[in-house]
């Protein structure tokens, strides 16, 4: 095979090949780029949407409990339903927070409901599983379920004293935050 026959084949391969090598790497990297876009836009989105939770607060050596929907996210929440499994009756015997359907809760807010320590004491079951559905200003729906148990002892310690003595005050309020730290 003569030298002088292969130079013009390869001098006609060659631009071929670069622009196949170079339109392969442009579709991978608009690919790429475009999932990038997207993963981009997930985060954020998740970032800003609303979380709402529900939890139950008890203070030490308080006659109350407390039942406590909040918004930790970053955005409002439009809440369609919360409910309760099985049914939890307020004071009234209407299913608890019914009465939020339809209702905005913005970052941050957070809307209560206590119970008098004897109520929860009669309480039968003591475990709930509650489910929040809600939706964002973009109408993206949103559920979230959580289990809350009456029967807890847990209790969150609280900074509100009431003696005579300031520098007791002071030291139990120290104590407090210190234990609220760790």
């Amino acid at each position: 095979m003569n030298i002088q026959n292969i130079i013009p084949s390869i001098q006609i391969l060659t631009p071929i090949l670069a622009i196949t090598i170079s339109t392969i790497s442009l579709v991978v990297t608009s690919r790429i780029g475009a999932k990038a876009a997207r993963l981009t836009k997930d985060i954020a989105e998740e970032r800003e949407r609303p979380y709402v939770a529900i939890y139950y607060h008890s203070i030490p050596n308080n006659d109350f409990k407390t039942l406590i929907i909040k918004n930790f996210g970053r955005t409002g929440a439009h809440i369609q339903d919360i409910t309760f499994n099985p049914i939890l009756n307020d004071y009234m015997g209407n299913p608890l927070f019914a009465k939020l359907k339809g209702t905005f809760l913005a970052p941050s807010q957070s809307i209560s409901y206590s119970f008098q320590s004897d109520y929860i004491k009669d309480i039968q079951p003591k475990e709930y599983q509650v489910v929040a559905n809600y939706y964002n200003g973009k109408h993206k729906d949103f559920t979230e379920s959580f289990n809350i148990n009456f029967g807890s002892e847990v209790e969150l310690r609280s900074t509100y004293r009431t003696s005579d003595d300031v520098n007791k005050d002071i030291s139990y309020t120290l104590q407090d935050m210190y234990n609220k730290m760790i």
